[in-house]
């Protein structure tokens, strides 16, 4: 390594008139400086021989960043050294977001991500490896100046210190508590028929407007929990907790969880009134916690946040405004429960409600700091109403529902159909609902709801003016054969070739349909006796256990006609 190429880099960056960074710290091997309270620079000078101990240095410095904006800049070596310098950058999830700089021996800059390069400050750089003779007197003198020039000092950045200090010493339980509620949920769906099963997802409390509008509030609370898909549960589970750990650190338990409880309630209602179909998941909530964070940010609480981190706030809040409403126009995705929660988070924080007597993170007494005790006399009351709302919401649903039998073998009960003299064996979990229409020639029974059962099940009965013979009930099987394949119900695509199965001792025509794209399969049987046309259809969900599958079958083999009219 040229022996200047250190000390003119740091010049650069800290002795020029127009220079952006503040020295705070200088060493034979490394400097720290300072381009703001929240964005820092390390520099490092390489010397060959000692890769292993310059590696595991670095390794350790990044696994202990905490937060803002770090960039470790690196000075002297080859594309080699560029390469060992990379392996330490973080992979996982951190806060702290940790850029690379490499200006090697022949001046050449390398950066990671390459977005880096067009920082202005890193742009000082691209001169600073230009071969230079430098007297011993003269890098005397500079390195002179740059110890004069240490400054261990950045505005804002003790003000910054002990905010963040405060900040960490609350423990976010409540935050960590609905998220593990919303991961059990999540577990329970897939053991009762999976997240994107529509019965388990109904009966577990999913919000729709048909079903509050009857009278079933409690799904305004129960669905907050319930994710349509892994993703669903992912990214909301993530923004629950790095979102919600800042605002119940910022605000408290008892404040957070009432922000939470009345941020999903307003967005399950606009939902409800407002949206089509099934709603589900937690983005309401978290949006409230978005909403009350923007209002902390734009119309700060005096003395709530140092200005410091405003800033920071401002510009980050701007950008995770932009991606929720660019995300809020996505298909399947509830906007208006988006909308509500916003709106009332915004409201709770804007109203003074939730920081009426709010203990300062950073008062003049630090004692204070931890005392979340304080409150309005209300508080804490309506902190335990509003969870009481949300666990009982979700356990009335369960209980009204009963989504565990889904997962069971379905247990069968004995049906007399009318006075059409037919009997069979019907699930006993549809009989709650029959449905009865008749006409002229045919009477049809349907049991279940397709939005509450794992299967559908119709049953259609036609008596012919008089029993048919029995030489005759092979050929007119065949004409009933030959008419079936015909036709298929509205908006189902035939899947397969029909089939004749002799199913205890009668021949049973059987074809099967799918409706798409929600994967619906309908499996159609039918059957000629002396003195009726029966017809089965069993509307089956794809994700309904084995057992829901061979209801059909079930039902063929208890199914009995009339010996005469």
């Amino acid at each position: 390594m040229r022996p200047e190429l250190f000390e003119r880099c740091l010049a650069r960056l800290v002795l020029d008139e127009e220079a952006p960074a503040q020295l705070l710290a200088l060493g034979d091997h490394g400097a720290a400086m300072a381009l703001g309270p929240i964005e820092h620079i390390f520099a490092f000078r390489y010397n060959p021989g000692s890769e292993d101990a310059f590696h595991a240095h670095l390794k350790k410095l990044v696994r202990d960043l905490r937060a803002g904006r770090i960039t470790i800049l690196v000075i002297g070596g080859d594309e080699s050294t560029f390469a060992l310098c990379k392996s330490v950058r973080p992979l996982g999830l951190k806060r702290a977001r940790v850029g690379l700089l490499h200006l090697d021996d022949v001046g050449e800059l390398r950066t990671s991500p390459p977005s880096l390069r067009s920082q202005a400050w890193t742009k000082r750089l691209d001169a600073v490896g230009a071969p230079v003779v430098m007297k011993e007197q003269d890098l005397d003198d500079l390195r002179k100046r740059l110890r004069d020039a240490v400054n261990p000092k950045v505005e804002g950045s003790e003000q910054l210190k002990a905010f963040a200090s405060a900040l960490r010493a609350r423990r976010p339980l409540a935050t960590w508590a609905l998220a593990g509620l919303c991961f059990l949920v999540f577990v329970l769906q897939h053991l009762w028929g999976g997240s994107d099963f529509v019965p388990a997802l109904v009966r577990m409390g999913a919000n729709g407007p048909g079903l509050v509008a009857r009278g079933e509030y409690e799904r305004l609370f129960a669905s907050i929990f319930l994710h349509g898909n892994l993703q669903h549960i992912f990214f909301n589970g993530m923004a629950l907790v790095v979102l919600g750990s800042f605002v119940e650190r910022l605000l408290g338990a008892r404040r957070f969880l009432v922000l939470f409880a009345f941020s999903g309630l307003a967005g399950s209602i606009a939902s409800a009134m407002l949206g089509e179909g099934f709603s589900v998941g937690a983005s309401g909530a978290i949006l409230g916690l978005l909403g009350a964070s923007a209002v902390f940010t734009f119309r700060p609480v005096p003395g709530l946040l140092p200005e410091v981190v405003l800033v920071q706030l401002k510009r980050n809040m701007l950008i995770n405004m932009v991606l929720v409403g660019v995300v809020s126009l996505l298909p399947r995705v509830d906007l208006f429960a988006h909308m509500g929660g916003v709106a009332a988070g915004a409201l709770l924080v804007w109203s003074g409600l939730l920081t009426k007597d709010l203990p300062r993170l950073t008062p003049a007494n630090p004692e204070d700091a931890q005392d979340t005790h304080r409150g309005p006399v209300w508080l804490s009351p309506l902190a335990i109403v509003s969870c009481l709302a949300m666990l009982g919401g979700l356990g009335m649903a369960m209980i009204e529902g009963q989504p565990w039998l889904l997962a069971q073998a379905p247990k069968f009960v004995h049906q007399n159909l009318g006075e059409t003299g037919v009997q069979v064996d019907v699930p006993e979990l549809l009989i709650d609902r029959p449905q009865h229409s008749a006409e002229a020639v045919f009477d049809e029974f349907a049991y279940g709801a397709i939005d509450r059962d794992p299967v559908l099940v119709a049953i259609s009965v036609a008596k012919p003016e008089k029993p048919i013979p029995a030489d005759q009930l092979e050929a007119q099987f065949l004409l009933v054969q030959q008419a079936r394949e015909q036709q298929a119900p509205k908006g189902a695509k035939r899947d397969g070739q029909s089939r004749v199965r002799v199913l205890s001792g009668i021949p049973t025509l059987e074809e099967k349909f799918v409706y798409e794209p929600a994967g619906l399969q309908l499996w159609r049987y039918s059957r000629l006796y002396s003195t009726a046309a029966i017809t089965i259809e069993v509307l089956v969900w794809p994700q309904a256990s084995t057992p829901w599958r061979r209801v059909g079958e079930q039902m063929l083999r208890s199914l009995q006609a009339p010996s005469a009219f």
